[in-house]
């Protein structure tokens, strides 16, 4: 059976080609191999929410890692990015996400 994470990446990939914003901040089970299929096949996404609220744990996109983070600079479309508590997040990738993503506002 596949991983819950790997079923979401699969739905996300069948959803309409315009896809432009994505809220996946009560998601649990988001990882980095779902992030890398979006990364890769949502090119036309301009929002991307995987923020995590500390005050109703559990919620939030707790099992991200910095290295699945950056593999959100293929998204060239994107212009607005929420990291906030988000635990794979740091000063260092959302600087490297800034340079790489110029046009994109990144909350952290």
């Amino acid at each position: 059976m596949l991983a819950y994470s790997t079923r979401v990446a699969c739905v996300l990939l069948h959803t309409p080609y315009g896809l432009r914003s994505l809220d996946l901040s009560w998601c649990t089970r988001v990882t980095d191999a779902a992030l890398e299929y979006i990364a890769c096949d949502l090119a036309h996404l301009e929002e991307l929410v995987l923020d995590s609220d500390v005050l109703a744990l559990p919620a939030g996109c707790t099992q991200l890692s910095p290295s699945g983070l950056s593999s959100l600079v293929q998204l060239r479309q994107l212009v607005e990015l929420e990291l906030t508590n988000c635990p794979g997040s740091s000063h260092e990738l959302n600087d490297y996400l800034r340079e790489n993503l110029p046009h994109c506002w990144v909350y952290d």
